[in-house]
């Protein structure tokens, strides 16, 4: 049976083993393909980590994802969460952020943008993509003579645009 977590998981839990409807077969095989792409070895877990985080509108804890997992009836112990979090962080995959002091939070690299705002107030948090201060970035380190792997820029707001919005 399937469970919506808010975002759309599709896995299907048939007689206790993990199934894959023919309609999802296509996403499985691409996630397989971005895993040896990535020269990881292809697993059930990591294909679900990867999806439950391909799925997720947001940034999510290694919590999370035990949740998700346990959602759809299949659990993933939490340090095979962990050390597949640290395989696809280290290999690009996804990024790893925190806020304050809060648990780390994971995304996948290309969904997910560098540049966040997290609001005060409510606690969303949402991504812009703003190519004018990415290439500002740049153009910062190469003046400065960094060499930039990557970077992860939060802004933190007392009120985001629909908290605003409530209080007008």
């Amino acid at each position: 049976m399937q469970k919506n977590l808010g975002f759309q998981l599709n896995l299907l839990n048939l007689n206790g083993c993990l199934g894959i409807t023919m309609v999802n077969r296509q996403e499985i095989n691409d996630i397989r393909d971005i895993l040896k792409r990535a020269k990881i070895k292809v697993t059930l877990p990591r294909i679900m980590i990867f999806q439950i985080l391909k799925n997720s509108p947001q940034g999510m804890t290694a919590y999370d994802i035990e949740n998700a997992s346990l959602m759809i009836n299949n659990r993933i112990n939490l340090s095979t969460i962990y050390s597949t979090l640290k395989l696809f962080q280290n290999t690009g995959l996804i990024q790893r952020y925190k806020i304050n002091l809060e648990q780390a939070m994971y995304s996948l690299t290309h969904i997910d943008g560098p540049i966040r705002i997290c609001c005060k107030h409510c606690g969303s948090m949402d991504t812009i993509n703003d190519p004018h201060l990415q290439q500002t970035i740049q153009i910062f380190c190469q003046q400065h003579q960094l060499y930039m792997t990557s970077y992860s820029l939060i802004l933190n707001v007392d009120f985001c645009s629909h908290c605003q919005q409530k209080c007008a």
